[in-house]
C-alpha cells in the first residue's frame, strides 16, 4: 500500500510503500508509519485495503481523524478513495502520492485549536484557522 504523509512543521511529503493490506499510523514506533506530530495519538488510525477499496478507522485518538472535513466516528471503518486527504493533527495523509500542492496552503492556514467536550462527550473544537 502506498501512503504519503505531509506534516505542517517540515512541509515535506514522506512516501511509504508498505507491503501489507493493513497499515497503522501514530506517534509510537510500534506503528507501520510513525509520525512525530504532538497532535497525533500514539496509536491514531488504521488503513485497511480490501481489493481496490480502502477503509480508514480511528483507533480512539484524542484529537480525531477527519475525512472531507468531517470527523470520522471512533471504531467505524470509513471507505475512502485513493488520493483523499485524511487529516490527523497537523498532518495530512494520502493513499498514494496525492496532490501535495494545495495541501501546503491548507496546512499553513491551520493552527492548534482549543478542544472541549459537551455533556454527551462530543468533542467541540474551536476555530483552528489563523485570523487573516
Amino acid at each position: 500500500m502506498d501512503v504519503s504523509v505531509i506534516m505542517k512543521k517540515d512541509r515535506k511529503a514522506q512516501h511509504y510503500n508498505i507491503d501489507s493490506d493493513i497499515v497503522t499510523i501514530g506517534r509510537s514506533s510500534e506503528n507501520d508509519i510513525q509520525i512525530s506530530d504532538k497532535y497525533i495519538s500514539r496509536e491514531h488510525l488504521r488503513i485497511r485495503q480490501k481489493g481496490d477499496k480502502f477503509f480508514v478507522r480511528d483507533l480512539g485518538s484524542e484529537n480525531g481523524t477527519f475525512v472531507n472535513g468531517i470527523q470520522i466516528p471512533l471504531g467505524i471503518n470509513i471507505e475512502v478513495a485513493k488520493g483523499t486527504a485524511i487529516i490527523t493533527g497537523m498532518s495530512v495523509i494520502f493513499l498514494g502520492e496525492g496532490d501535495s500542492g494545495h495541501v501546503f496552503a491548507f496546512l499553513e492556514s491551520i493552527g492548534p485549536g482549543e478542544q472541549s467536550r459537551d455533556e454527551t462527550g462530543t468533542i467541540i473544537l474551536s476555530d483552528t484557522l489563523h485570523p487573516e
